[in-house]
């Protein structure tokens, strides 16, 4: 796989971030990291955004309930 960016050679990765695995293919070149979070907001980004709007708001509602 080549990076779109550089066109460097890219690895497949496996990230423990915060207790969460994460596959990822990062450039050994230029250092660009393509997931499947990143292909989706290209490929789909009102996807993405009615998601983080969503979380947003339950997390919003979760602030609130656990102040109540």
């Amino acid at each position: 796989m080549k990076c779109e960016r550089c066109l460097g050679p890219m690895v497949y990765e496996r990230v423990l971030y915060q207790g969460r695995i994460y596959d990822m293919w990062k450039c050994l070149m230029c250092g660009d990291v393509i997931d499947w979070i990143i292909l989706l907001n290209r490929t789909h980004p009102s996807l993405v955004e009615e998601a983080l709007k969503k979380k947003s708001e339950e997390t919003f509602q979760e602030e609130i309930h656990h102040c109540a």
